[in-house]
Order: C-alpha cells, then sequence, then structure tokens
C-alpha cells in the first residue's frame, strides 16, 4: 500500500505539473501553450524548500530555476504530445483506482479533501493531472521496453568495479527519540539505573516507525543515521548506553548491538544492484536520445 507521505507527494506533483488558468503564457509547444502560473506554482515550491532563493543572489538562483522548470514543462508536453500520436489510453479505472488508493492514505474523505482545498485542487483537476502522469509515464516505457542488459556485461562491470561494491560498514541499533531535553535526561537516567530499553522506548520515545519494536532500527551503514546518530553510533562500545544525542527531531538515546565491518560483494550478491544500475542507464540514455531527436522536429516558442 502507498504510504500517506509518498500520496502527498504525488498530490503535490500532480498540482504543479497540471494545467494552469492564466493567461500569461511562458511557452508554446507546436501550438499548445504552456502558462506562466505553472512555472511559478513549481518556482514557489522551490522557494519554500531552498533558503538560498532568497535574497539578491536568490534572484539569480530563480532566474535559472525559472527556466529549468519551463524546460522541463516543455518536454513534458512533448512526450504527451508523443503519446498521443502512439494512441496511447489511461482508463478510468486507473484513475478512479488511484484516486481510491490515495483517499485510503488519509483517516477520513473530509481531511483528504481538506488538502486538495489546501493545494487550490479540484478532484476533476486532479484526475486530469494524474492521467497526464500516467500517459508520460506509458510513454517512456514504450520507448525503453525492448533494452536488455546481458550477463557478459554484468559480469565485466564486477570485475572492473569491486572497489565499489562493497558492503559498508554497518552497526545493529537501536534508539528512543523524545522531544524534550528534559524529559531525556530523565528517560537516560530510568535506562541508566537498569531499566529495559524496549519497554522504555515503547512507552516513551517518539519516533512511530520503530517504538512498537522496542526502538529496533536493524542494520545500518553511516549514511542510513542521521549525522549526529551516525558519528556516536559507529564509535560507542557494544551494548553500552550513548549520552544525549541533539538531533533536529529532539533528542536521541542509543545503543549498539552489533557492529559488521566494511564487505566486499560476491557476484551473486552484487549482480542484482549491477544489472537495475545498467539498465538505467541504458534506458536514461535511450529516452534523452529519443526526446531530443523529438525536440529538434517541434515548433517550440518560449515567451520568457
Amino acid at each position: 500500500m502507498v504510504k500517506k507521505a509518498v500520496v502527498l507527494m504525488l498530490l503535490v506533483s500532480v498540482f504543479v505539473s497540471g494545467t494552469a488558468c492564466g493567461k500569461k503564457i511562458a511557452a508554446t509547444v507546436n501550438g499548445e501553450p504552456i502558462y506562466m502560473e505553472e512555472v511559478d506554482k513549481q518556482l514557489e515550491q522551490l522557494g519554500q524548500q531552498h533558503q538560498s532563493l532568497e535574497g539578491q543572489q536568490g534572484e539569480e538562483y530563480k532566474k535559472q530555476f525559472q527556466k529549468q522548470i519551463l524546460d522541463d514543462l516543455i518536454e513534458q508536453k512533448l512526450v504527451l504530445q508523443e503519446a498521443e500520436k502512439e494512441k496511447i489510453k489511461v482508463s478510468d479505472k486507473e484513475i478512479d483506482d488511484w484516486i481510491k488508493q490515495a483517499k485510503q492514505q488519509f483517516p477520513s474523505e473530509q481531511e483528504f479533501e481538506s488538502k486538495l482545498k489546501e493545494l487550490n485542487l479540484t478532484i476533476e483537476e486532479l484526475k486530469k493531472n494524474r492521467k497526464e502522469q500516467l500517459l508520460r509515464q506509458k510513454m517512456i516505457e514504450k520507448i525503453t521496453k525492448d533494452i536488455k542488459v546481458t550477463d557478459k556485461e554484468v559480469e565485466d562491470y564486477y570485475k572492473k568495479n569491486k572497489e565499489e561494491l562493497k558492503e559498508p560498514e554497518k552497526v545493529k541499533i537501536k534508539w528512543i527519540i523524545l522531544s524534550e531535553e528534559k524529559k531525556a535526561k530523565e528517560v537516560l537516567k530510568e535506562l541508566e539505573e537498569g531499566a529495559d530499553f524496549a519497554e522504555v522506548a515503547k512507552r516513551e520515545s517518539i519516533d512511530t516507525a520503530t517504538k512498537e519494536s522496542g526502538g529496533v532500527l536493524g542494520l545500518r551503514s553511516k549514511n542510513e543515521l542521521p549525522p549526529e546518530v551516525a558519528e556516536e553510533a559507529f564509535k560507542i562500545e557494544l551494548n553500552k548506553l550513548s549520552e544525549l544525542i541533539k538531533m533536529q527531531q529532539g533528542y536521541a538515546i542509543i545503543m549498539v548491538e552489533e557492529k559488521q565491518p566494511e564487505k566486499q560483494k560476491t557476484f551473486d550478491e552484487a549482480k542484482e544492484e549491477i544489472k537495475n544500475k545498467l539498465l538505467s542507464e541504458k534506458q536514461s540514455k535511450a529516452y534523452q536520445d529519443w526526446i531530443e531527436k523529438v525536440k529538434k522536429k517541434a515548433k517550440i516558442d518560449k515567451k520568457v
């Protein structure tokens, strides 16, 4: 089942990439308009995520991002036009099934509708924009469907790139996350006095993803942990409580139960990873080659 966070991202994605009702045209693609409102909405999303877009220097960044956003929208429009030429279809059932799945990630129909209202998006617009996403996806799948990776390509890659095909050092870790320093100190003291880590995690941790399992995160590499936690986790002694670790979302108390050193992956361990990497690279190149040919034949008129 699609997680709520993923659904929210998709809702935002279809919102900012949908058809705008503004009258100012940013570009035309084979006679079809792309409105400036579409560009501005995506730029606004970026502005909320990047502080670098503020101030005088931020204005220069905005111009660069605006150009990139418009180029992306032009490309999306071209893919849709080609999908129409190829008679690629998206059924009402595909759209309705996705809408149903999206609604299930909210506690109630009312909350789903509130999210749409927050995004200034109607259910009809959501369906239309989702349809366009699926059309583009199907068109790209058609372009790349015959691409294959041979066993020899996988074997050759493994022989030439063993150094990058290593399983990183990992720790088997559990944690308790608390929002307030005072409470975190009380919990740490309780643990130091012998309280069971798992029981305390279930009772006190604010991390809903791990609290029910007693705070167990499992094996994690440095890149899979918050930097502050990783720094402590890879130097702490086994089965020893850490001091309080200040994190962005509060305070962590960790315990490491096992350490696994870095190791070379065998061919069998690495072959699926290699195959997926090579396939992705081939598909990306095929798409780029295809879209460049489409652009050369298209009539594109940028207004900004």
